[in-house]
């Protein structure tokens, strides 16, 4: 495991920082499966915790969430993944004029592309293309509420759209789980697999309605995140992740155009 200053914490320090990132994954999750504004009310106290005691992970892994959850019910700016991208940015800047979360971004790099990474990044891209397409085709989901947001737009408008999505998308969903979540739990002094294995059921959870969904979309989006967080430890930042990820959301936003198109 990485070397993080988080991993010297001992005795009760340990669990106070712990407990606090463990239950903001708990509700979390609970905000995707009941979206009401309860959910971000107990995730901003669960922030204002951290920032009492100072906790940068506490305070901004719960902001990052909490706002997430809270604007995924906002009507005027639900449209995804804008709730993922305002709530990293508003995150961002509180960590950088906070003085005591100053250093909680030093995820954010690009980390090592050699030919290893560069196999991994190709092979989790093959793996999981051939995954959604064979969900998709076998599963026959009903996902009437995804066609709804889709534009109707000419083939070309179409899949420039798609490209501008998946860029967005799969940059968002990777600083959230295998930057923010991935780090904290570092820090919280876990084991790598544990880190690997809590941070995927956290994104496994967050696609109970999305692309793929129900518990077989569940299950395999937890096993993709054991994968990413995986090409996250290796490649030691966050271009390797989000190269694999943006290939699947490109893949998934072409069978929902299909969809559409036919």
């Amino acid at each position: 495991m990485e070397n993080v200053p988080g991993c010297r914490i001992a005795g009760k320090g340990r669990w106070l920082r712990t407990v606090p990132v463990l239950l903001i994954l708990v509700l979390f999750g609970a905000g995707y499966f009941r979206q009401n504004a309860g959910w971000p009310f107990a995730l901003f106290l669960v922030m204002l915790a951290g920032a009492v005691f100072r906790i940068a992970d506490v305070f901004l892994l719960g902001l990052a969430c909490g706002l997430t959850v809270l604007f995924k019910i906002e009507p005027l700016i639900r449209i995804w993944p804008l709730p993922f991208a305002l709530a990293l940015i508003v995150s961002f800047v509180a960590g950088r004029c906070m003085r005591f979360a100053r250093d909680s971004f030093a995820w954010l790099k690009m980390g090592r592309c050699g030919r290893t990474e560069c196999a991994m990044v190709a092979l989790i891209a093959l793996v999981s293309g051939i995954a959604l397409a064979g969900w998709y085709h076998f599963t026959r989901p009903d996902i009437g509420d995804l066609l709804d947001r889709m534009p109707y737009l000419s083939p070309v408008a179409l899949a420039a759209v798609g490209v501008g999505f998946s860029i967005v998308n799969a940059s968002c969903e990777e600083f959230l789980w295998r930057g923010m979540i991935f780090s904290a739990l570092e820090r919280c002094c876990l084991p790598l697999a544990g880190v690997v294995v809590v941070q995927a059921l956290s994104f496994g959870i967050a696609h109970l309605h999305g692309f793929p969904r129900g518990i077989s979309g569940m299950i395999l989006a937890g096993i993709y995140g054991c994968m990413l967080g995986a090409l996250r430890h290796r490649a030691g930042g966050m271009l390797a992740p989000v190269a694999a990820h943006l290939f699947a959301d490109l893949v998934i936003y072409a069978l929902l155009s299909s969809s559409i198109l036919t």
